[in-house]
């Protein structure tokens, strides 16, 4: 069974090399079939009902600030523009996607 998950972000405020990573044949799947994904999620209309039909976990927003993942994931991610498909990224038990729906600045604060 494939474990993937695509998620749906709000970011506030190009590519990872799984090659150096070492992928269980299972993993591999995984990351070869999200891949396969990427132009459909990318095009969906429908975020929520393309998830709900592709992934073993249901749709969900997840907002990240920087910092909150490892340095190459991060870059990505923070380097994406609304509608950009970010990942795929291997997690703890899950191969997963994201697709990047707002990006929101946070308001500058002067030093005190």
């Amino acid at each position: 069974m494939k474990k993937v998950v695509f998620a749906i972000i709000s970011l506030l405020i190009c590519q990872t090399t799984f090659a150096q990573m070492s992928l269980t044949a299972a993993e591999k799947e995984a990351m070869d079939w999200l891949q396969t994904k990427t132009k459909a999620f990318k095009a969906s209309k429908n975020d929520s009902l393309f998830v709900v039909k592709n992934s073993e976990k249901p749709y969900y927003t997840v907002k990240f600030s920087p910092g909150d993942q490892k340095e190459d994931i991060d870059k990505e991610i923070f380097s994406a523009k609304v509608g950009d498909i970010v990942g795929p990224f291997r997690g703890d038990t899950f191969c997963y996607s994201f697709k990047v729906k707002k990006i929101q600045r946070a308001p500058y604060k002067s030093p005190s």
